[in-house]
């Protein structure tokens, strides 16, 4: 089995505190599109080695392409390879592209049947301050469509850790995003990445920061409301109603191969990773001269293992230890030093074979993860 994964680098406008990349220029979406499925074509025997089992529209923002255009890129798909097996096709929203008909239009004549919309707050300030396109109250029509449309799986973003953002705004984020049948929520800590219009405001004492208390704090409030709605935590920041995965992710952290197509795509197979361009001018050049777009790295053992951790340690599945045996020796020594210590600090305990990330462990899996890392 693998995953399909496109990548789709245009926006209508750049969020503050986004660094992936996109252009806010949509005049050579056209000329994208063609060379996204000239690359599919190119790619042909490699996507053949596999059952397809999922497809991901990301970016960027898909939703700015238009139902003909989301058809072509995925009849190119099938024209290159059998997409029988094809268990869920995901596309990313925004909500201020969406409307009843072109969401009707998307069930009816694509294969897209899951949905994953970018609300991220419904509290207006925080949505301007993000320079988000949508407010609070067209986030919530956009729900409402999203469903009036007849789409069962559906995945909404929410980010946590936001300047001014008291657990009583949080709360009422998710209070409001569960008034909705979503099956699948996402919620993230708000990272502060370089060379963003976000880092910029903050360097210049513009905005202030909530400090790292705060935002344990409504992390550990969204654990227990979620859970109190009957959400599962399968993933430090993913949570589903029972059995309702995101099936692309979940294969993701439990390491299943996938190809990346498009400008700044990744593929990956267990053995080495292939980094597209990201650049549209240079991807698109290169499409057109028939040249190289990509770069490759083969995985070291170290690497191979980092992954293993850093994968598994994030899903409610964890790892299991014996398949450390895989590895050399200096590995293994390191492997088995960090899990005594991890148990011992009760961030990790063991169960029916395998290694888990504790309620306390969670909250600090980054560093957890790192101290297994071996460098």
């Amino acid at each position: 089995m693998a995953g399909i994964y496109i990548h789709i680098p245009f926006c209508k406008q750049k969020c503050s505190y986004c660094n992936f990349h996109f252009s806010t220029n949509l005049s050579r979406k056209s000329e994208m599109l063609q060379a996204i499925n000239r690359e599919i074509e190119l790619r042909a025997s490699e996507i053949q080695k596999y059952t397809i089992e999922t497809i991901y529209f990301g970016g960027g923002t898909p939703s700015v392409l238009t139902v003909d255009e989301m058809h072509s890129l995925i009849s190119t798909l099938g024209g290159t390879v059998s997409l029988d097996q094809v268990v869920e096709v995901t596309m990313e929203c925004n909500p201020d592209d969406l409307n009843p008909d072109y969401l009707q239009a998307l069930l009816n004549e694509t294969m897209v049947d899951r949905i994953s919309i970018g609300i991220q707050s419904f509290h207006d300030p925080h949505l301007k301050m993000m320079n988000r396109a949508h407010n609070g109250a067209e986030a919530g029509q956009s729900l409402e469509q999203i469903f009036n449309a007849g789409f069962e799986k559906v995945t909404a973003d929410l980010i946590f850790g936001l300047p001014d953002n008291d657990l009583s705004i949080w709360q009422s984020n998710l209070a409001r995003l569960v008034e909705f049948p979503v099956s699948h929520i996402s919620c993230y800590g708000l990272t502060i990445e370089p060379n963003t219009a976000l880092k910029h405001v903050i360097d210049k004492g513009l905005i202030d920061m909530p400090d790292e208390s705060a935002a344990r704090d409504q992390f550990y409030m969204t654990q227990e409301f979620l859970a109190s709605k009957g959400y599962e935590q399968y993933e430090i920041s993913n949570f589903c109603l029972p059995g309702q995965y995101a099936v692309h992710n979940t294969n993701y952290w439990k390491q299943v191969p996938y190809i990346g197509i498009g400008p700044s795509a990744h593929s990956y197979n267990g053995r080495e990773r292939r980094f597209n361009v990201a650049n549209n001018s240079q991807y698109l050049s290169a499409i057109n001269r028939g040249i190289d777009f990509w770069e490759t790295e083969l995985l070291s053992e170290s690497d191979r293992y980092n992954e293993w951790i850093l994968t598994g340690l994030r899903t409610k599945w964890g790892i299991d230890g014996s398949d450390a045996q895989q590895y050399s020796l200096n590995i293994r020594e390191e492997f088995d030093d960090a899990v005594k210590k991890s148990i011992h600090a009760g961030w990790i305990e063991e169960s029916d074979g395998a290694l888990c990330l504790t309620k306390s462990g969670k909250v600090l899996a980054d560093y957890v993860i790192s101290s297994f890392f071996y460098v």
